[in-house]
């Protein structure tokens, strides 16, 4: 029993080694695929995926082996039959096939010789013989046969058809006759003498491309090509690879029709096209039937069916080929689409959109003129409306009840990087997101069948603010309810209104202020005398008078000195403007301002201005810009760079406030803080500061913006928060030299 036991494992180890090695059971057959080609032409490619694709549908764990007789792309005189077939032999030991598929005739000629020697009455398919004779010779019962039929007669037919002017017809292939009577020749000979009575046929075979290609130059104009499947020169090198074909396809002026499924943008008009493809599905059916007991030979099927005219529309359109004259039925390869198949429904939606707003216009006109004058009116208006829908400016998205968008023109297809075919059909929340909230809007202006909008509203546009102005226009038009939203940019109307709103403010603050500052300073006047006489009696009454007195004085003079910017700001503060120059001014700022500032604060200037001359108060000028730079210091409480620079710039035309001449353009910018969106419209008006309570008055750059606007100037700010504020003026210069 021990003995017994022992044996156990071992003997189970060979029963499966023997389930492995040995005969294959029914529902994992040993298939063996002998190709004449090698892997890595298309023909084997498509073959063999067609094939296992069909055989794996019945028989999921079938074992396949492949064997490629021209794994060198070489002749089949230059390859090893005793080493192949020992190859094979040691193979079939291990897995004895149960079916045998060759691929195309070096292949079945192969197998036919070694068949009975090796493998004994095994069922054998061929796959990819052209016009196999059936009775010639004999083939024993286990052989069945996939015959791809040459249309040649009819690829012919068709040329002739599609090119009836045809009169000669130039022939290029290899085929010929061999030992076993296999070859599309004798088929070939019966197409030419059908024809030969309407054309001259010239046949050229194992021609160098060069000379092919000289010799179709050179042929007469009323001419066309065939090309068999393959093609090889004297020196029997194989010419089947895409590059010659597509070659000779390019270079040749002659139409070259093909008997055989090639790359179909290669450059040939097409043909009756045996499918590598189409055999391998209908060899997979064949295998199937085999592996389940019938007898190859007596399966009949029929391949003239699967094959139709197939042509390529480029080909046809190089060399004029009508397409009335192409047979019904044909295949038509790279056919393009008509405009109405590509914009259908943007198509629709305007003929609807057409119809609907000149119905009356059509009935009156058919009244009035006659119909080809009505006609002609009404293509007119049609053009007429369709350039306007795709050529406003406005954005225009045409949307129903539920929101669904049926019209969408060239102004929203750039606002929102969307095409039209994108956009249609689609919801108008999923799209317009940010503009989800409007589709209560738009329902609104249906219900009560009004116009809606919404002004100046502020929206992102990239990194900037922008403003829009929304509008909804109400439609109802045989039963179909729905509404146009459009949306105008009116950003550069928003900015002027603000612009002339700030100017207006700031005028009638700076009246204001004028009016106030004389008052005040008066007042400040006495105080401050009053202060300097008590201050220098030499009996005080008590201890505490110098500090009290001490404390009027600082306080007058602070009033004193914010009276000095109410006075710069309201204009009544006299202004004594000189030549100066600006780089001696900012070299003078920069000084200033390295040594008041905060030692971690780096002030530089980049001179880069070659005028640099003008006239004004060098006073008001020096404390705007050193106001700009204390301003960025309190931006910079981590330190960080303060950068004055200058360049000339030329106006050649009037721009705002500016006329036309040369100008001086001074940037000073930071590294600091930022300043917010919603502040940045504000930092120019007078009291208005981010700053504690205490610690600022809001007058510092409004006195800078009186200062620059007091020399004809402009001041303009560019910011974003955490990497820094940028300051840009612009002064005039002038042509006066300090000597």
């Amino acid at each position: 029993m021990k003995f017994i036991k022992s044996l156990g494992i071992p003997l189970l180890l060979l029963l499966s080694l023997s389930q492995v090695y040995g005969q294959s059971s029914q529902d994992s057959p040993n298939i063996y695929f002998i190709c004449s080609f090698n892997e890595n032409v298309q023909d084997t490619q498509h073959l063999l995926e067609a094939e296992k694709e069909e055989i794996l549908k019945v028989f999921p764990r079938a074992n396949f082996f492949s064997f490629y007789l021209d794994l060198k792309r070489v002749r089949i005189k230059d390859f090893s039959h005793e080493s192949y077939t020992q190859m094979i032999r040691e193979k079939t030991e291990l897995f004895p096939p149960d079916l045998v598929i060759t691929n195309h005739l070096q292949a079945f000629n192969y197998v036919h010789d070694i068949k009975y020697d090796l493998l004994g009455s095994t069922p054998v398919l061929a796959v990819g013989i052209k016009h196999q004779n059936m009775n010639e010779p004999p083939w024993p019962p286990e052989i069945g046969f996939v015959q791809s039929p040459l249309e040649i007669l009819e690829t012919l037919e068709a040329a002739l058809l599609l090119q009836p002017e045809t009169e000669h017809i130039y022939i290029i292939g290899n085929e010929r006759i061999n030992e076993k009577d296999i070859g599309p020749l004798p088929y070939f000979s019966e197409a030419i003498e059908a024809i030969s009575s309407r054309v001259e046929v010239h046949t050229f075979t194992q021609l160098p491309l060069p000379e092919l290609i000289d010799i179709l130059k050179n042929a007469n104009k009323h001419s066309i090509a065939l090309i068999f499947p393959v093609y090889s020169d004297r020196h029997n090198s194989v010419g089947e690879t895409y590059d010659q074909y597509r070659e000779l396809a390019q270079k040749s002026p002659l139409p070259i029709y093909q008997l055989h499924e090639i790359a179909p943008d290669l450059g040939f008009v097409g043909g009756y096209l045996a499918s590598p493809t189409v055999d391998g599905h209908i060899a997979g059916e064949m295998a199937i039937r085999t592996l389940r007991g019938e007898i190859p030979s007596e399966i009949e099927i029929d391949m003239e069916d699967h094959y139709k005219l197939t042509l390529d529309y480029k080909v046809l359109k190089r060399f004029h080929i009508p397409r009335n004259r192409v047979p019904e039925g044909a295949i038509i390869l790279n056919d393009p689409k008509t405009i109405y198949e590509d914009h259908k429904p943007l198509i629709l939606t305007f003929l609807l959109a057409i119809i609907l707003l000149f119905t009356a216009l059509i009935l009156l006109s058919s009244l009035l003129l006659v119909r080809k004058k009505s006609q002609k009116e009404i293509r007119k208006v049609q053009s007429y409306l369709l350039s306007i829908v795709n050529t406003m400016p406005s954005v225009l998205i045409g949307v129903d009840r539920n929101g669904r968008i049926n019209l969408w023109n060239n102004m929203a297809a750039d606002k929102f990087k969307m095409t039209q075919e994108e956009a249609l059909n689609r919801f108008f929340p999923d799209i317009l997101k940010e503009e989800t909230n409007d589709m209560a809007l738009i329902r609104e202006s249906i219900d009560s069948q009004k116009i809606q909008s919404i002004s100046f509203r502020k929206t992102r546009c990239k990194q900037e603010f922008c403003y829009e102005n929304i509008t909804i226009y109400p439609i109802i038009s045989e039963g179909s309810v729905g509404a146009i939203y459009r949306i105008d940019d009116v950003t550069a109307e928003r900015e002027m209104q603000e612009r002339l709103n700030h100017k207006n403010r700031i005028n009638s603050l700076g009246e204001l202020a004028a009016g106030l500052a004389h008052d005040f300073n008066n007042t400040l006047a006495g105080i401050i005398s009053a202060t300097q006489l008590l201050n220098n009696k030499k009996d005080r009454n008590t201890p505490q008078a110098d500090q009290l007195l001490d404390v009027i004085l600082s306080t007058s003079r602070s009033s004193a000195e914010m009276i000095r910017k109410l006075l710069v700001f309201g204009r009544k503060e006299k202004v004594e403007k000189a030549p100066l120059d600006l780089h001696q001014l900012l070299e003078d700022v920069v000084i200033i301002l390295n040594r008041t500032l905060d030692k971690s604060i780096h002030t530089t200037f980049v001179a880069g201005a070659e005028h640099t001359h003008l006239t004004g108060d060098k006073n008001h000028l020096q404390n705007a810009f050193i106001n700009l730079g204390i301003n960025a210091s309190h931006a910079m409480e981590g330190g960080g760079e303060l950068t004055f620079a200058t360049r000339n710039v030329i106006r050649t035309e009037k721009e705002g406030s500016l006329i036309s001449g040369e100008y001086i353009k001074i940037t000073v910018s930071d590294t600091g803080c930022g300043i917010s969106p919603e502040s940045l419209d504000r930092i120019f008006d007078p009291f208005f500061t981010t700053k504690e309570a205490g610690k600022g008055t809001g007058l510092g750059l409004t006195t800078v913006f009186k200062a620059i606007e007091n020399h004809q100037g402009t001041v303009d700010v560019d910011s974003i928060v955490d990497e820094g504020t940028t300051f840009s003026i612009m002064l005039p210069c002038s042509q006066y030299k300090k000597e």
